[in-house]
């Protein structure tokens, strides 16, 4: 049977995202997944222990320069020599056959069609690494870009934004995430006073805007809750700290979205900083879809390739009540809408969409 060969710049311990999603999803129908590891560095002498997960395989390499000294031509050829033969060494017992499938998450590996000639190599873009890029390394990061997608047989891309960036070298395939479970119709309740912030807690949020927002709220009703659930980045303490002070800003650890209370919440904030190069590439989030697929309408801030779609909401002004008045009043008859979303974006059919894409 085939085996997919992913290649990342992610340890399988770190926040769930694409790349563990779709391994996960082709083990779940009986492929056999190697999964390269976030490489290390020359200087580092001992790899962290592979974890364990059924049917995947834990690999790891090692690279010589961090990407943020790669820019150089120089310096970006001897980093993928490098590469290379620690790639080789790794897989030279690893018996791959023609009819593997390699999946690469890394937007400058452009050498792996040296180490695969006979295989097919699938190039996923669910990043915007050049636009965040500093300006001085911006050309040749553009370039070891433009020369990975050339040397992939498929490229796919997680908005349109990343697609039009390699236009000019590929066609690139639209590839969105998928909902981790059918629609759940949310059970009946009269109680929906609570707008949920569910994810990492990191400098992606506009804390401002929180803030402005929660007083607004506070006004218009003071049963109007703002609750976040999940892991708080160190670096934004002091802007947690700040919004404790609220009275109706609630913090909850990392729970599923099942262990919530969810018959209290009747939206869902995903309150990004605006004019963002990283978040602006965002068009559907990965954690949209678990968000839909429990009956839970979006509000948006920034974003602005977010899919337009009849229960996500762009919130221009922290002063909305308005608005979120008026979805809490229509929260059932959204239902409809969303459930024929979230179905028409299951993991079986992204899987299809997938393997069409690699037989193709």
């Amino acid at each position: 049977m085939t085996r997919f060969i992913f290649f990342t710049k992610t340890n399988w311990s770190e926040p769930p995202r694409l790349r563990h999603q779709l391994a996960r999803l082709l083990v779940g129908t009986g492929y056999e997944v190697l999964f390269f590891q976030k490489p290390s560095f020359l200087f580092q002498r001992t790899a962290p222990s592979p974890p364990r997960e059924q049917h995947i395989q834990f690999f790891s390499h090692k690279e010589l320069l961090h990407h943020k000294l790669r820019f150089p031509p120089l310096a970006q050829s001897i980093n993928a020599a490098w590469t290379k033969i620690s790639i080789q060494k790794t897989t030279a017992n690893l018996f791959i056959s023609k009819e593997d499938v390699v999946v690469n998450f890394n937007y400058e590996y452009f050498f792996l069609r040296d180490i695969f000639p006979q295989n097919k190599i699938i190039t996923v873009l669910n990043d915007d690494f050049i636009s965040t890029a500093w300006p001085i390394a911006k050309p040749a990061l553009t370039n070891a870009l433009k020369m990975t997608c050339a040397m992939s047989d498929k490229v796919l891309a997680v908005s349109t934004r990343l697609q039009e960036q390699v236009d000019n070298v590929c066609n690139p395939h639209l590839f969105l995430p998928w909902s981790d479970c059918s629609y759940c119709a949310p059970k009946p309740s009269t109680t929906r006073d609570t707008l949920l912030f569910w994810g990492y807690i990191n400098r992606k949020i506009d804390y401002e805007f929180v803030r402005r927002l929660a007083q607004h709220l506070m006004k218009l009703d003071p049963k109007f809750k703002l609750l976040f659930v999940g892991p708080i980045e160190t670096a934004v303490t002091s802007s947690i700290n700040s919004l404790r002070s609220e009275k109706n800003i609630y913090f909850l650890p990392a729970s599923k979205l099942d262990q919530l209370e969810l018959g209290q919440i009747f939206g869902s904030l995903i309150p990004y900083r605006s004019n963002d190069c990283e978040l602006d590439a965002i068009m559907l989030p990965n954690k949209a879809l678990q968000i839909f697929a429990r009956g839970i309408p979006i509000f948006i801030t920034g974003m602005p390739d977010f899919m337009r779609l009849p229960f996500v909401f762009p919130l221009r002004t922290p002063e909305c009540g308005d608005l979120l008045l008026d979805v809490r009043n229509k929260f059932d008859s959204l239902q409809s809408d969303i459930k024929n979303f979230v179905e028409l974006n299951r993991g079986s059919s992204r899987l299809q969409q997938f393997l069409n894409i690699v037989n193709s």
